[in-house]
């Protein structure tokens, strides 16, 4: 199977201006998890690979969106104070994870046409050309995946939470139907049980149900925007 655009020669689809070949091609979004209380999981893209004339080859191009260094994301990401900061991001190829099964693995097929493939791999180009930031509150994985499927003409309403962060463990739970603790916004099932704990699970509570979802707001107000047809990216 294919393992994404790593600085192709040229962009898929970049030789055709109609649909000369007018071949279908796969898309999957997949969202997997390491247990029931993995709060953030991992999202990514399965898509028909297409060569630069346009055409299916009949390989998948598989790819997630990362931060650019291998380290623990808390210690990256999160200050003292635990606000979330960005740092570099890159496009990897996640062959690794296609189809690994087990009980935390979802995924979803649809069928597109020339033109739709074509808008999603010119977003896999440029984004592997030109990663920019990552950042758990906003542009992660799951926001890659997410944007990848509305290239592609596919409606994304669905994976974005009433409340909460747009997260790859809200989307597992969609694309399994099933529900997980770590789905939860805050995941209270999936909290030690300590005093500080349950002392910091009902301010949390509290502050969500008074109306200052500011971690909420953060993470969706992008994908709703490019559910418009604007991407903040």
């Amino acid at each position: 199977m294919g393992g994404g655009h790593v600085n192709p020669s040229a962009e898929p689809g970049s030789g055709t201006d109609v649909c000369a070949v007018c071949d279908t091609f796969d898309i999957e979004l997949c969202a997997i998890l390491s247990d029931r209380c993995d709060y953030v999981g991992h999202s990514f893209i399965a898509i028909d690979g297409m060569a630069e004339d346009g055409s299916n080859t009949g390989e998948k191009v598989i790819v997630g969106f990362y931060p650019k260094t291998d380290q623990d994301y808390r210690s990256v990401f999160t200050e003292g104070s635990g606000r979330v900061v960005s740092a570099p991001g890159q496009v990897r190829n996640d062959s690794a994870y296609y189809k690994s099964g087990g009980s935390f693995y979802a995924d979803k097929l649809w069928t597109i046409g020339f033109q739709e493939a074509r808008n999603a791999h010119k977003l896999i180009f440029d984004r592997t050309a030109s990663p920019g930031q990552y950042s758990l509150w906003s542009r992660q994985c799951n926001n890659f995946a997410l944007e990848i499927l509305t290239r592609a003409g596919i409606s994304i309403r669905e994976y974005i939470p009433p409340n909460g962060p747009v997260r790859p463990a809200y989307t597992f739970t969609v694309l399994s139907g099933r529900h997980v603790p770590a789905a939860d916004f805050p995941p209270y099932e999936c909290l030690p049980v300590t005093g500080d704990a349950i002392r910091g699970a009902r301010e949390a509570k509290e502050n969500v149900s008074q109306g200052t979802r500011s971690i909420s707001e953060e993470w969706n107000r992008n994908m709703r925007a490019i559910e418009r047809g604007w991407s903040p990216f």
